[in-house]
């Protein structure tokens, strides 16, 4: 999910913040691809074939388009449960993705979503996630993001899980990513922003101007001067950081004029 996503963010983002952003036209209708009926929570394009679509659902599981949305079939072999929290693309292996479902459980899929198998070695029984993050460099390294604000770390591609971070942030984090060209750097949003510069080892919280404390999306943009964090808030806007050598944190968080964001739907994770 976040390959296509970080690349519409930084499309998205890049016009929100010059100085005079381009007209849009707005008057043409939505075209309506489906699946017909689904109530869709998440969705990841393929980067490579984008006519490859995968759409996670409340109640029906994963459905798949291989003609860019003109057609959709239902891809549940081996799903545990039908409601879909999170589906994510591995940027190595368009065949790889991971999902997370509302019955505490992460599934896996090397077959392009044909079937899926539980990868719940090392999690907590009570644990659902709300987000992951491939390392851009490394494959076998996937992290996880869940409801109460804990980070794993996977090493064997999903397979198996331990703790990198106990607690990040005070709840769920619902957006991880790791910054391009350095693995060890890691951001967690939920609650605030986390950051890991050690590979998970140690955190610190970011401070600095956050309008809303709950942050929906974070997106890393490379500079010329450094990395640029885009973050979009509950009732905030979108805000932005900038990051110069020796990559640190730098300023405040400064927020984009006439920038607003729209809160994902996010499922009951049930006691």
């Amino acid at each position: 999910m976040r390959s296509m996503g970080a690349s519409l963010a930084v499309i998205l983002c890049t016009a929100a913040i010059t100085a005079h952003p381009p007209e849009v036209d707005a008057a043409g209708p939505w075209t309506a691809l489906g699946p017909d009926t689904a109530e869709v929570t998440t969705v990841v394009i393929d980067p490579g074939t984008p006519w490859n679509i995968f759409a996670g659902t409340a109640g029906g599981g994963v459905f798949v388009s291989r003609d860019g949305g003109r057609t959709w079939r239902r891809s549940n072999a081996g799903l545990t449960d039908l409601d879909i929290y999170e589906i994510t693309l591995s940027p190595h292996d368009p065949d790889t993705l991971l999902v997370s479902v509302k019955n505490q459980q992460i599934l896996v899929t090397r077959d392009g979503g044909d079937t899926w198998s539980r990868s719940v070695a090392g999690l907590p029984y009570d644990q659902s996630i709300q987000s992951f993050a491939f390392d851009p460099a490394r494959p076998e390294v996937v992290w996880a993001g869940g409801w109460h604000g804990v980070v794993y770390r996977s090493e064997d591609g999903g397979q198996s899980w331990a703790v990198a971070g106990e607690p990040v942030l005070p709840s769920r984090i619902n957006v991880l990513a790791v910054e391009p060209g350095d693995g060890r750097r890691i951001w967690a949003a939920g609650q605030g922003v986390s950051l890991s510069s050690d590979g998970g080892k140690n955190w610190e919280p970011v401070p600095g101007g956050l309008i809303s404390p709950t942050v929906a999306a974070l997106e890393l943009v490379q500079t010329a001067a450094g990395i640029r964090v885009v973050i979009g808030t509950y009732g905030g806007g979108v805000l932005t950081l900038d990051q110069t050598p020796p990559r640190r944190p730098s300023g405040r968080m400064v927020s984009v004029p006439g920038a607003a964001t729209t809160r994902r739907p996010q499922l009951d994770p049930g006691p």
